[in-house]
């Protein structure tokens, strides 16, 4: 006997896995940051030990490595910031959001995973004033899981371009590139997205375009809008 599929489950567990997999590469980047910074601030002690002996203090040295310290300090904070603005974008489960402004956030969350894969992310000019009254979280899994969909077939120094704009009464998002696996090589990921693009009363569809370069589409509306 087939058992049948339980999404409200597979949606809240692929959450999770989606959460785990933003919040660990986040924490591998502070960790880096954290990693550099403590190398140079051995070498200022090592630069201040020679000091103490009598070697002449490098005065050019020194502001080099404080200059580096500075910039990997910068970036931690940056890495928090990027953290932080993705908790609270958790803080209501359907709220009205800037296209831009999620975009350009998940884009900058998923960037180090994508990179690892070869793909790099540009976001096409979104017109500031696109906004949708959506679920935070969802949206924002759902253009991660097209990036998954994207790095199953990805060559090197691949790249994805990401754009929405309204028609009527709807938002779409497309991210095109590369081409994409076989529909059996990423049938799992397909049904997940599927999955999510129900809870947000919205669709999905492939497009191919020239030179084997294809594209995923997602139609969304106002989530009040879709339930009246």
């Amino acid at each position: 006997m087939i058992m049948p599929i339980n999404k409200e489950q597979i949606l809240k567990d692929q959450a999770m896995i989606f959460l785990g997999k933003i919040m660990a590469s986040l924490s591998h980047e502070l960790n880096n940051t954290v990693a550099i910074i403590k190398e140079y601030n051995g070498l200022l002690d090592d630069l201040l030990l020679d000091a103490r002996k009598g070697s002449p203090i490098d005065d050019k040295k020194v502001e080099r490595v404080s200059k580096k310290i500075a910039s990997q300090t910068e970036k931690g904070a940056e890495i928090i910031r990027r953290f932080n603005k993705f908790a609270h974008s958790l803080d209501n489960p359907i709220s009205s959001i800037g296209l831009n402004y999620m975009l350009q956030s998940i884009i900058a969350l998923s960037r180090r995973l994508t990179e690892i894969k070869g793909i790099y992310l540009k976001l096409d000019s979104v017109d500031d004033s696109l906004s949708l009254k959506t679920s935070p979280l969802l949206f924002q899994q759902a253009i991660f899981q097209c990036f998954e969909l994207f790095m199953a077939n990805a060559d090197a120094n691949t790249q994805l371009i990401i754009s929405a704009e309204k028609t009527d009464d709807k938002i779409l998002v497309e991210i095109a590139g590369t081409k994409l696996a076989d529909d059996r090589a990423i049938e799992s990921n397909m049904q997940i997205l599927d999955i999510i693009m129900e809870h947000l009363n919205g669709s999905f569809e492939k497009k191919t375009g020239s030179d084997d370069n294809q594209s995923i589409v997602l139609s969304l509306q106002d989530l009040n809008a879709a339930r009246t």
